[in-house]
């Protein structure tokens, strides 16, 4: 069976009734034996939320631990949610949130995960995980910028090793240029090298976060991006 990682976007974690949708999916590979990382974004509009909050507090929202600590309560509610949606599954969970991540970046922008936590709670459990956040040098909680899920999930895969890594978005996959320009229905790719997928991103496209596809092109990460239904495209190192 697979090591999977899933990242759900917060365009797809707009209801509660999505939550539920989606933990049924998971109990599903769960049960046929695939272990499961479950990366999660905040709701949809609750970043802004939040960020509205911070400049009411304080005009100039300095960038700083105050700042961050806000706004991963985001991705903190999503894990909740989805945590209580798999308990009434009768699916076993752990909780990576915060400093439980265990994501570190170093001074030189290197990635460390104590890796042999994450396996351990893998043999029973789906774990879930509050993206877009991390620890940096001094142990200080630090947010990765708008679409930082996706970085987290990469991660995550490139150094979990793990066999499938979907970035799971309200799109299915990614749109061609012309597409992308045209008033007439999208056309998407099936399959898209990484360095394309750069160029798309460079031209306007955010599907994927431009640090996120950096990242998979300096450490050969493949992964799709698709809907919940399946739909996507594969993008290949």
């Amino acid at each position: 069976m697979a090591l999977i990682v899933q990242k759900f976007g917060g365009s797809v974690l707009n209801s509660e009734r999505k939550f539920t949708k989606i933990a049924h999916s998971l109990a599903c590979l769960h049960r046929q034996g695939h272990q499961l990382v479950v990366v999660v974004s905040a709701i949809k509009g609750m970043t802004d939320r939040l960020l509205r909050k911070a400049k009411r507090m304080n005009p100039y929202m300095p960038e700083g631990q105050s700042l961050d600590l806000l706004l991963s309560l985001g991705e903190q509610q999503s894990c909740a949610l989805l945590g209580l949606a798999l308990n009434a599954c009768d699916i076993p969970i752990t909780v990576k949130s915060g400093a439980l991540v265990g994501l570190h970046r170093t001074r030189k922008h290197q990635w460390h995960v104590d890796v042999s936590n994450y396996l351990k709670a893998l043999k029973k459990n789906v774990v879930i995980v509050s993206g877009f956040q991390a620890l940096d040098e001094h142990n200080h909680l630090i947010t990765l910028e708008r679409g930082g899920s996706d970085l987290t999930a990469l991660i995550l895969s490139h150094i979990l090793k793990a066999d499938r890594c979907q970035l799971i978005k309200d799109v299915p996959g990614i749109a061609t240029m012309d597409s992308l320009c045209s008033t007439q229905k999208r056309t998407f790719f099936t399959q898209l090298s990484l360095n394309d997928l750069l160029t798309i991103s460079q031209s306007g496209s955010d599907v994927v976060q431009a640090q996120a596809i950096q990242f998979a092109q300096q450490y050969h990460v493949n992964f799709e991006v698709t809907d919940l239904h399946n739909h996507g495209t594969y993008v290949y190192a």
